[in-house]
């Protein structure tokens, strides 16, 4: 998905739910599977927002093992923010992307340095496949 603007951007992550739904279909693209063990096997919870392992019985959501874990932000923030750092040429500060999240300046800190973390990572492990 590509989106020219920060409005088509919004217009189509139009609230958290659709976030979710988005970021599941990509993290269980290959199927779904539990972030501790790696079992193949898992329940969803009626609501379908928690899954319990078949094998190690251990509760989770899809962002346990992401950049998105242990966070209680909604997908959506995290979204806006991976948009705006991954669009803007020069990079964003973190008090201007408080700013655009309405989070305080720390929390945008936090975010930033997770976000730009995973993008190193993808990066690192991306540049490793060429080789």
């Amino acid at each position: 998905m590509e989106f020219k603007t920060l409005v088509e951007f919004l217009e189509y992550f139009k609230d958290e739910e659709t976030c979710r739904e988005h970021f599941a279909s990509i993290r269980f693209a290959n199927g779904e599977y539990c972030p501790h063990c790696a079992h193949r096997e898992i329940y969803k919870f009626s609501g379908g927002k928690r899954y319990r392992c078949a094998k190690c019985k251990q509760d989770f959501t899809i962002r346990t093992g992401t950049v998105f874990g242990e966070s209680k932000l909604p997908i959506k923030k995290w979204f806006i923010a991976i948009y705006l750092l991954s669009t803007t040429s020069k990079g964003i500060s973190s008090v201007q992307l408080a700013k655009h999240l309405g989070v305080t300046q720390k929390t945008a800190w936090f975010m930033d340095h997770r976000i730009r973390k995973a993008m190193k990572q993808n990066k690192d492990s991306y540049s490793a496949q060429l080789k």
